[in-house]
């Protein structure tokens, strides 16, 4: 059974960034009732950038459970698999580097994702530990319909939700500039899959 109302999830479990409470207002969570797909193509269309292989996707409650449950470790399941903002980064098919939002600081309206400068190389440092992850990208393929040959060397799923859509958009920013910094664009295909179905479900 998932928990509402959402806002409580956000405050009180996901953004807990290093054990620091924030306020809501400063970081534009939002309180979906409905899953809206027009915001979901905006989003896409805001972030997109034309020199780098960028697709969208939607993730429905059952899909996301099954993502969530990719990982034997418990542990994963619960805390970190189920955050809304997720970046994880495979090369040849394994997780080199992931980044969530409660691994981030929080800084004035959003947060610090390139903390201890992680973004400061290509692919980025992990923020996460990965030791038994159990994630692949054709894991993760099976589950959302993406492409399943490996065309590029890095393929990037960046998991976003409309409840944070500030901090999500900060999220994506930080990855696609951090391509673009180090002249990878030919070397990567991204990946972003909203999530806000999983979070509005019923209980």
């Amino acid at each position: 059974m998932r928990i509402k109302p959402l806002a409580f999830i956000i405050v009180a479990a996901l953004l807990l960034s290093g054990c620091t409470a924030i306020f809501s207002t400063l970081y534009g969570v939002r309180n979906l009732k409905t899953f809206e797909p027009e915001k979901c193509e905006k989003f896409a269309s805001y972030v997109k950038r034309e020199n780098i292989s960028l697709s969208a996707h939607v993730s429905d409650s059952v899909q996301f459970d099954a993502y969530r449950l990719l990982s034997p470790d418990t542990t994963w399941q619960k805390q970190t698999l189920i955050q809304p903002i997720q970046m994880l980064y495979f090369h040849h098919d394994t997780l080199v580097s992931m980044h969530i939002n409660c691994y981030a600081p929080g800084k004035l309206t959003s947060l610090d994702w390139n903390f201890d400068n992680r973004f400061g190389e290509f692919p980025p440092k992990t923020a996460v530990p990965l030791e038994g992850n159990g994630l692949s990208y054709r894991k993760l393929q099976q589950i959302y319909q993406l492409p399943e040959s490996l065309n590029t060397e890095y393929q990037i799923v960046i998991f976003w939700t409309n409840m944070i859509r500030r901090i999500s958009k900060d999220a994506v920013n930080t990855a696609l500039d951090n391509i673009e910094k180090f002249h990878s664009e030919a070397d990567c295909e991204v990946f972003l899959i909203n999530n806000d179905q999983f979070f509005i479900g019923a209980e």
